[in-house]
């Protein structure tokens, strides 16, 4: 599931729509909720940055609409 946020955050970067950027999020909440108990907190912590960055990503993209 990590792997697959990170496809579709990046294929999200490149797009103008923020479709894939919100798939991108229920992935990477699909992951921490398998991950946050299985991983050592740093990696856990580095999916919650990426989900954090892609929100953010997301917001930037509405605000300027």
């Amino acid at each position: 599931m990590n792997n697959l946020a990170n496809a579709l955050a990046t294929l999200g970067e490149r797009e103008s729509g923020a479709a894939r950027l919100e798939e991108a999020i229920v992935a990477f909440d699909a992951c921490l909720t398998v991950t946050e108990t299985a991983w050592p907190e740093e990696w856990v912590q580095q999916v919650r940055s990426h989900r954090d960055e892609t929100r953010a990503e997301i917001t930037r993209r509405r605000a300027t609409k």
